[in-house]
Order: structure tokens, then C-alpha cells, then sequence
């Protein structure tokens, strides 16, 4: 009998001697794995290109990566210490310590993440600014820890400097031009307005054919140079953002008529058809824009189309496209049957100073300006302008703009231009 509980006691014991040897034996593999674990995020987070720090929830580190203190004794010395032991080991003003605590506390107390700049000096007593972030570690509500990550930002803050600086002679330079474009203009218009007044004077004189000539000569001299003016100081606005528009009452059926009266009588000089198709909707509709501005346009596209048009037709459209109780969309359009634009100066037809090839200026004169203000000015009123061309075709214009409405009508009556035909007799 005893032999027999000898033997059962052996071999529970045996079995349980088995199953702790199991049990170490899987401890010891679960430790080898935390351990390849911790040594893998450890490589991880002293790997990380940028200062990392955690702290526990009393402002003492917890950790440290390389990249914040290289030294390797002092990393280890920090550990369950605070910020005001390090600033004491090192030499820093107690300041910098205090700081750093009010923001931790800020942490703890918001418990959501803060940003923060911070100068400190180097060992060569130069200036090193560092962009340093801290954000809670939260357990079941409560702040536990707190991570901080920071970064030299030294470099950005020297191309911001260097920004600001370039910025501000960009802006001085940009004043001394507008001032000087304000001076010549000035300078320039009150001799030119000088002499258009005496050629006005001098029409009225008894003058030879050859005296008259002579006249328009002068006159028409004097208008292109205050185009030249106009289109430089209004490149100059639209350069320096301060092309402001107007938003009153307009009438456009009769903005539109009032260009093709402007350029009738040159049209018929030149033999050319000048048509407008113009939507009935516009003769009873008013809307708010800038009138000065949209003549502008309208003036600038027709005066390239009678210029580079040496016959047959040109039609200035406008066609509703949208009309609600808000709001009115219309499609305008010049076109021409002139020399065209060949496909390779179509990219850069609108750039500042460019009239499609130098031929152009040869024979045309301008300053290049014309379509690069008009495109300028209708992306301001909210278009955008389109070109279609075919060398010896024409050329086509296009752009579309969204009015908003008003209640007031302009009472005042224009000439019907709508469907104009003009021919030399």
C-alpha cells in the first residue's frame, strides 16, 4: 500500500516537475521575444532624425533619444529627473526650465497637444531656434505621461528673414515705379492735353488741305501717346493688385451700342461690315458691374479687330445664356475675317508686350498691352478670354460673364446698333 502512494506522489510530481519546466521554458521564449521587441523599438525611436523625449505624469523623463543628448552617461543621468536638474547641470538659465514646466502643466491641465518656439544659444554663443510639440499620454481619461518632439528650425527662420527683407524691396520697388509712372504721366498728359487743345483750336482756323493733314497728324500722335499712357498705368494697377472695379448700375445693351458707334465711322473708311447681334433679353434688363471697365474691354477687342482687318466683316456679339431672378449670364464675342494669328503665337498672344510676331509692330504700332489688360480685367469681373484663330481667317474673341441684377433701368435712349451694317459707299 505505502509503495503505492510512493509511486502515485513520484509521478504527480514528475508530471508537475514537466509542466514548470513547460512553463519556463515559455517564459523564457515570451522574454527573449519582449526583448528583441524592445530592442527593435528602442533602435526605432533612437533612430528618429528629431529631439524625443517622455516624461511621466510629475515632469520627470522617463526617456531620452540620442538626438536630443548625445551623451550617452548624461541620457542615463536624466532619467527620473526634471527639466530645472538638467538647466542646473548644463548651465542653462533657470528660465528656460520654468517655461518648459508651464507648458507641461499646460498639457496636463488641456489635455491635448501644444506647440511652441523656443531660442536657445549654441556653444559658439550663435542663436538656435527649435520647434518643440507636446502631447499627452492618455490611460482611461487621465494623463499619464507626456511626449515631447522637437526640431532646429534655425534655417527657416532665415529664409522667412530673408523673405521678409526681399519682400519689403519688392514693395519699396513696387511704390518707386508707381510713383515714377504717376510723375511721368503727369509730366506727359499736361503737354499732350496742351497740344490736342490747340489742334482743336487750329481745326477752326481757315488752314491749306496740306496744313490739315499736317493737323491730324499731330492729333492723332498725341491720342496714341495717351493710349500709351493709359495702357502702362493700367498694367501697372493690375500688376500691383490695385485695378479696383466698380459695381453700379449698367445698362449693357446700350454699353455694347455705344462701341459699335465708337468704331462705325473707321469701320466705313476701311469697307468694313460691322454687325452686332445683341439678345432682345438686354434692352430691358439692367445690371450691376463696372461700365468703365467693360468698355474698356469691349473697345480694346474691336479697335484689334478693325486694325488687323483690312476688309470684310467684323460682328460684335452678346447672347444670354443664363437668366434667373438673380442673375444674368451672357457670352460676348468679337470677330473679324482679318490677317489671323498663326497657331505658334496663339500661346503667347496674351503675355505683357507681345503682338503675335515683330511684323506686327512694324506696321501696327501698340505697346503689346492691349490683351494682356483686357484678359486681366474680365478674369477680375469673373471671365475668362478665349482666342480662335486661323491665319488669313480671323480671329475669334470670346469670354462670358455673370451679371448680378438690379432693379433700376438706365432711361436714357441710344441708337439701335443691333444688326448694324456699315459699307463704303
Amino acid at each position: 500500500m505505502e509503495a503505492t502512494v510512493l509511486n502515485y506522489r513520484e509521478k504527480k510530481l514528475k508530471q508537475e516537475l514537466a509542466e514548470l519546466r513547460a512553463e519556463l521554458k515559455a517564459l523564457k521564449s515570451e522574454k527573449k521575444i519582449v526583448k528583441s521587441q524592445n530592442s527593435f523599438f528602442g533602435n526605432i525611436l533612437n533612430a528618429i532624425p528629431s529631439d524625443l523625449v517622455v516624461f511621466d505624469k510629475n515632469h520627470k523623463y522617463q526617456f531620452v533619444n540620442p538626438k536630443a543628448i548625445k551623451d550617452r552617461k548624461i541620457r542615463e543621468w536624466l532619467i527620473g529627473k526634471t527639466d530645472f536638474d538638467y538647466c542646473r547641470l548644463k548651465g542653462k538659465p533657470y528660465s528656460l526650465a520654468k517655461n518648459r514646466r508651464r507648458r507641461f502643466n499646460q498639457v496636463l491641465k488641456q489635455k491635448k497637444e501644444i506647440s511652441f518656439e523656443e531660442k536657445m544659444i549654441d556653444a559658439n554663443g550663435n542663436d538656435v531656434w527649435i520647434y518643440r510639440t507636446m502631447f499627452p499620454i492618455i490611460v482611461d481619461g487621465e494623463v499619464e505621461g507626456v511626449i515631447g518632439y522637437a526640431y532646429i528650425i534655425s534655417h527657416l527662420k532665415k529664409m522667412k528673414s530673408d523673405l521678409d527683407i526681399a519682400k519689403k524691396e519688392a514693395e519699396a520697388s513696387i511704390r518707386a515705379k508707381e510713383s515714377f509712372l504717376a510723375n511721368m504721366s503727369h509730366e506727359i498728359r499736361t503737354p499732350m492735353n496742351a497740344i490736342l487743345g490747340m489742334s482743336q483750336l487750329l481745326r477752326e482756323a481757315d488752314l491749306s488741305p496740306k496744313h490739315r493733314v499736317f493737323l491730324e497728324g499731330i492729333t492723332k500722335s498725341a491720342n496714341n501717346l495717351i493710349g500709351i499712357l493709359n495702357d502702362i498705368l493700367d498694367y501697372s494697377k493690375i500688376n500691383s493688385n490695385k485695378l479696383s472695379l466698380e459695381n453700379i448700375s449698367v445698362n449693357l445693351f446700350e454699353e455694347i451700342t455705344n462701341c459699335a458707334r465708337l468704331f462705325s465711322l473707321k469701320c466705313e473708311e476701311k469697307g468694313i461690315l460691322l454687325e452686332t447681334q445683341i439678345s432682345d433679353e438686354l434692352k430691358k434688363t439692367c445690371v450691376k458691374g463696372d461700365p468703365v471697365r467693360l468698355n474698356q474691354v469691349l473697345n480694346n477687342l474691336v479697335s484689334n479687330a478693325v486694325k488687323f482687318t483690312a476688309g470684310g466683316k467684323i460682328a460684335l456679339k452678346a447672347e444670354v445664356v443664363k437668366n434667373n431672378k438673380t442673375s444674368l449670364g451672357i457670352d460676348f464675342s468679337v470677330s473679324d475675317t482679318g490677317k489671323g494669328i498663326k497657331e505658334e503665337n496663339l500661346k503667347s498672344i496674351f503675355a505683357p508686350f507681345s503682338q503675335g510676331d515683330n511684323t506686327v509692330t512694324r506696321e501696327f504700332g501698340g505697346t503689346g498691352l492691349g490683351l494682356t489688360i483686357t484678359k486681366n480685367i474680365i478674369n477680375l469681373l469673373g471671365g475668362e478670354l478665349n482666342v480662335f484663330s486661323q491665319p488669313g481667317e480671323g480671329s475669334l474673341f470670346t469670354f462670358s460673364i455673370e451679371f448680378e441684377k438690379c432693379t433700376r433701368v438706365s432711361k436714357t435712349k441710344k441708337k439701335d446698333f443691333s444688326n448694324v451694317k456699315l459699307t463704303r459707299d
